[in-house]
């Protein structure tokens, strides 16, 4: 069945968001567009990308995250239905305290300044569309003719009604993400939970069938080498294999380990972007970024220093947590060419360690002699192959 509805499932570095971008370029002016994501950083990518090919964001279109989304176009234009007019202020990100019963409105969504709290602002968008007669819908359908959400793995709880309901409507929605990227999640709520992040495909599956929306996947990545795509996809064996159709070659591309000591030597051959798990990761002197918040970022190469869960994944096969393992394939990712990885010992890993150049050194009979900056153990089953950084 053939909707006006899409949801396109791809790959890291497919060029989803540059397509859903196109897509709204290529709208009429005279219709309206929104665009959302759940991330700041995410709209500010999307807005970014649009002023760099016709240099402004036009005025039919809209970039806002999901919680202004909610809050602009679903709770405050008839919040009045539910709390009374103009009450709602913004939202409260912090946890709720207490258990107010749903019937108390006010305590149950709202804190004592009338700021939604951020688990609960979906659940009160439908009440407000419920308690309105589907207003706040029609109303949605009535201002724009298009939606795009990039990102859709991270949306949860109560997030994914709101999506059904505009599914539903005469809106044309198109909806992009990848299970593998779940990084995050609009929401704590634990309703609906067997759908969010990696299990999203559940979801979706169940939207194909009921005809909802026609489902396009994308097994490519325009970003990574290939060596880059087979090691991300070891860790979502369940997903279809990705292929590379990136064709630029270098003397330093693919995946490796490097020595703790080796990393200075590494950085000055190759300035690669370091990745780490937070604030509190060992940086060694680097400016780095935090392996969750690069999505949909791209860098010639990365740097990345494992957390002790992912060094046993590589050492011993261990599982990954779900958020790991997302934050992990992230960070591989975002490489055009090559991932160095800190690791000291590889255990089981057949993964080959980046050797610094070898130097030239005057022997005592003088004569030169060729050594390594650094040397590589025989029972660790690596060999040194020539000067250009590979063994």
């Amino acid at each position: 069945m053939t909707s006006s509805n899409k949801i396109i499932v791809a790959s890291a570095g497919s060029g989803k968001t540059e397509e859903i971008v196109n897509s709204a370029l290529a709208v009429s002016t005279s219709e309206r567009v929104l665009m959302t994501t759940y991330t700041d950083n995410g709209a500010r990518e999307i807005r970014e990308r649009i002023q760099s090919k016709v240099g402004f964001i036009p005025a039919n279109i809209e970039v806002v995250t999901w919680f202004s989304v909610l809050l602009k176009h679903g709770v405050k234009p008839y919040q009045n239905d539910v709390v009374g007019v103009n009450i709602v202020r913004g939202l409260h990100f912090e946890k709720r305290l207490g258990f107010p019963k749903k019937t108390d409105i006010q305590p149950y969504f709202l804190d004592g300044s009338s700021n939604v709290y951020r688990d609960y602002l979906s659940e009160f968008a439908l009440l407000v569309n419920e308690r309105s007669n589907g207003a706040m819908m029609e109303r949605f359908s009535q201002i724009f003719s298009h939606f795009y959400f990039d990102e859709i793995q991270d949306i949860s709880g109560r997030d994914f009604e709101i999506l059904e309901l505009l599914l539903k409507s005469t809106v044309s929605v198109t909806l992009v993400g990848d299970p593998r990227q779940g990084t995050f999640s609009t929401t704590q709520s634990r309703t609906n939970r067997g759908q969010t992040k990696s299990h999203i495909m559940k979801w979706v599956s169940r939207l194909e069938t009921a005809g909802l929306v026609d489902v396009e996947v994308q097994n490519h990545s325009n970003r990574c080498g290939q060596p880059i795509c087979d090691f991300a996809d070891a860790l979502y064996p369940d997903h279809a294999a990705t292929e590379s159709r990136n064709e630029v070659r270098t003397t330093h591309d693919g995946v490796v380990f490097v020595r703790v000591a080796d990393v200075s030597a590494y950085v000055s051959a190759f300035s690669p972007q370091l990745l780490v798990w937070n604030a509190r990761s060992e940086k060694f002197g680097l400016r780095s970024r935090n392996m969750g918040e690069v999505k949909g970022l791209t860098f010639e190469r990365v740097l990345i220093n494992p957390t002790g869960t992912i060094l046993r994944y590589m050492q011993k096969g261990d599982a990954l947590a779900e958020e790991t393992r997302a934050k992990f394939y992230v960070a591989i990712t975002r490489a055009r060419q090559s991932v160095a990885i800190v690791v000291d010992k590889p255990g089981q890993s057949s993964l080959l360690y980046w050797q610094p150049p070898a130097v030239s050194v005057r022997s005592g009979d003088g004569g030169d002699r060729s050594r390594a900056s650094s040397s590589v153990g025989a029972s660790e089953g690596i060999s040194i192959h020539d000067a250009e950084g590979w063994d």
